[in-house]
């Protein structure tokens, strides 16, 4: 079927010749819309919130990428960054007072859109706390092995979260000019995703079960006097000597333990020099070995922690003193959460803990590879507890 032009339909109508008009000139034979630009030929306003005056535009693909869209996503952001600052202040990660433009709040809105599908990033901050979420995490603590807690997240809510710098090194609530006892890097994010409320005790209030958590190179001691610790350190030779005498007893070390701990324990030797005393459960169990033929079975050589020399030896067993002391001198908790830069956490009950001597935590923790260490040089925050995945 052929078409008229509208020029030619309108030239028979007034039966006569016309001059040229170019708006007669387009039939359906002459090319399509896209072709003669008409979808892109009508203004639209706005009216500019910083200006307050009415602007206009052409309807291009411009216009409704870099005005319509944008205006959508900042109202969408807008309310996602609400939901993220309300939890965040309950859950004791975000201040009391901040509003949606604080640094945490847009921190944690990167790394949780980047990883969230767009359309679930409302629905998943609101449903924290998840109490499935909570029970998955307090079963992982009492696993036989560590456990990852991204994985955890990730399987009930079908995300993606992992480890990101920045998110990992913001601290929670009121930590942020802390430079002593502040958080370990990761425990904001923990408490993000974990937290029911500001947890009045530890660092992790899931449900009324609370974790104190502890990042690899964590301190486990509270008032240690750092003189009694700097009196063990200078009996041996360092960890990074000599393969033939590191981690061993120097002359005057060894001479010390002779003329001071002939007819003494194991357990005097501990009380003078763990910095915090020793507790009943390792006076007996300590008591019974003789100082001398402690020594003399283990001054052996060895260089770096875990390495078995008298000095990692004798280290691990103070850091297990000194860390049950570090567990009477703050308030009462569930669960000790050890982990690290890849989100690897192992648990222990706090309990557990309290009622074995030295030797038995260190193999209780050794089981789920997180081993202590000294840390030097001493101060009062005692030795430190590592999680070696």
């Amino acid at each position: 079927m052929k078409y008229k032009s509208l020029q030619q339909v309108y030239s028979e109508s007034v039966s006569g010749n016309i001059p040229p008009r170019k708006h007669l000139q387009l039939n359906v034979n002459e090319g399509t819309a896209e072709e003669h630009n008409i979808n892109k030929r009508n203004n639209l306003g706005y009216k500019d919130p910083e200006t307050k005056e009415w602007k206009f535009l052409r309807a291009s693909d411009a216009y409704i990428d870099g005005v319509v869209k944008s205006r959508l996503d900042t109202v969408e952001s807008a309310s996602y960054l609400k939901t993220i600052l309300n939890h965040g202040i309950k859950a004791g990660v975000i201040d009391e007072g901040e509003s949606i433009n604080g640094e945490k709040v847009k921190i944690l809105y990167n790394y949780l859109s980047r990883d969230a599908p767009r359309g679930e990033l409302r629905k998943i901050v609101s449903s924290l706390p998840d109490k499935k979420l909570q029970s998955k995490f307090i079963q992982g603590l009492n696993n036989p092995s560590s456990f990852n807690f991204y994985e955890v997240v990730n399987s009930e809510l079908g995300t993606s979260f992992g480890p990101d710098e920045t998110v990992v090194t913001m601290r929670p609530a009121g930590e942020d000019k802390k430079t002593r006892g502040a958080a370990g890097p990761g425990e904001a994010l923990l408490a993000f995703l974990y937290n029911g409320r500001k947890p009045e005790v530890g660092d992790l209030d899931l449900n009324g079960t609370t974790i104190e958590l502890k990042y690899n190179g964590g301190r486990i001691g509270k008032g240690v006097n750092t003189s009694d610790v700097k009196k063990l350190v200078g009996m041996f030779f360092n960890l990074g000597a000599s393969g033939k005498i590191a981690g061993t007893l120097t002359e005057d070390g060894a001479a010390t333990i002779k003329n001071e701990y002939d007819n003494k324990t194991l357990a005097d030797f501990l009380a003078d020099h763990s910095g915090v005393g020793i507790s009943d459960v390792d006076r007996s169990y300590f008591g019974r070995v003789r100082a001398l033929d402690w020594f003399e079975d283990n001054n052996k050589a060895a260089r770096g922690v875990g390495g078995g020399s008298a000095f990692d030896k004798l280290a691990q067993i103070v850091a297990a003193i000194q860390m049950k002391a570090y567990f009477n001198k703050i308030k009462p908790f569930d669960y000790l959460g050890v982990f690290d830069a890849a989100g690897n956490i192992a648990g222990f009950d706090r309990n557990d803990l309290l009622k074995s001597n030295a030797n038995e935590i260190i193999e209780k923790l050794a089981r789920k590879s997180v081993i202590l260490a000294a840390k030097t040089p001493a101060d009062e925050s005692g030795f430190q507890i590592s999680l070696q995945k």
